[in-house]
């Protein structure tokens, strides 16, 4: 019974060494290969050995030229794409070596290529790297994507579309558009900022007003930001009591505020209330200090500010604690 043969076959001989003769011999010329191929030592390169007996010959010059054909040529590329092609698992590894071999200096005679097409002896992956060359010759283009001849009289195909490069995943855009809203009615503020300032000073605000028509709330707030009577970073620290913002802030009452466009007052009024609790811990707050805080927020008639002032001076720091806060803060000679 005949021997197994092995799956796969063994690659066949780099083009690089006839490639380094073929510039010995455009060169130098005849006498300069004889020169080189006498220097050398041995010939076991079978390239090399072909070189030898090329050039031992009375007219080396056609002997040299079917030496380098044999592993240069056209015809040993497609055996090197055929050998690639069998011996790769599945199309994309397939791929892969036929563009390795096609990145060898061998000599590209597109006549022969697109016979070898025709007569089914190219492998089909090695037709779709050949097409993207841009030397592929347009006539050559079509035998390469049919199989089949270019017509006369017929308009060449399109060409092949180039596979678009892999990106890096990105969250989709948010088709979420907030919807604009005129500023409302700023109720007891009025309709200039002195007023404002006036009723923030004198008045206390509510969350809502269902039992008092008369109340500040948070939706005149709104619409005073809102109108550019007032900013946020001036109503923050007018608020009273100081529970309302405090306790707004952070909780799921102000999550939808905040959620809101960046025009929107309460988005704004959220975001300056946040800043004063964060302006006021920004040197350190000691553990008595947050301890007393929540206390005194739940009944406490004043603005924030006075809240987080009272709480420092019930609290003062410890001396060594000052004097490196100071420090830090380049407030000590």
């Amino acid at each position: 019974m005949p021997s197994s043969t092995s799956a796969s076959t063994p690659p066949p001989p780099s083009p690089t060494p006839s490639c380094a003769w073929a510039t010995v011999r455009a060169h130098g010329g005849t006498a300069r290969v004889r020169e080189v191929a006498a220097a050398l030592p041995d010939h076991e390169d079978p390239t090399d050995a072909d070189i030898a007996l090329a050039c031992a010959e009375a007219d080396p010059e056609p002997f040299l030229e079917t030496a380098l054909e044999r592993r240069l040529g056209t015809g040993a590329l497609l055996r090197a794409l055929r050998v690639a092609h069998r011996n790769a698992p599945d199309p994309r590894r397939a791929r892969r070596a036929t563009g390795r071999v096609l990145k060898e200096p061998y000599r590209l005679d597109w006549a022969l290529i697109a016979a070898a097409r025709l007569g089914r002896r190219l492998p089909r992956t090695a037709a779709d790297v050949l097409i993207r060359r841009p030397d592929c010759p347009p006539e050559v283009t079509v035998v390469l994507r049919t199989g089949q001849p270019a017509r006369p009289g017929r308009g060449l195909p399109p060409p092949a579309p180039e596979p678009a490069a892999r990106q890096p995943w990105r969250p989709p855009p948010s088709t979420w558009v907030p919807e604009w809203r005129p500023p409302g009615d700023t109720g007891p503020l009025g309709e200039s900022a002195e007023s404002a300032r006036h009723a923030l000073r004198t008045m206390t605000v509510a969350f809502d007003a269902p039992e008092d028509p008369g109340a500040v709330t948070l939706a005149h707030l709104d619409a005073v930001i809102e109108r550019g009577q007032l900013s946020a970073f001036e109503v923050a620290p007018l608020v009273r009591p100081a529970g309302l913002l405090a306790s707004w802030v952070g909780q799921g009452s102000g999550c939808a505020d905040v959620s809101r466009a960046t025009w929107s007052g309460r988005a704004a009024l959220h975001v300056e209330t946040a800043a004063l609790q964060a302006r006021w811990a920004g040197g350190g707050v000691s553990a008595e200090r947050w301890a007393a805080f929540p206390p005194l927020l739940r009944h406490y008639p004043g603005s924030l500010p006075e809240l987080l002032a009272e709480v420092s001076a019930a609290h003062p720091d410890p001396p060594d604690a000052r004097n490196t806060r100071d420090a830090r803060d380049g407030l000590t000679a």
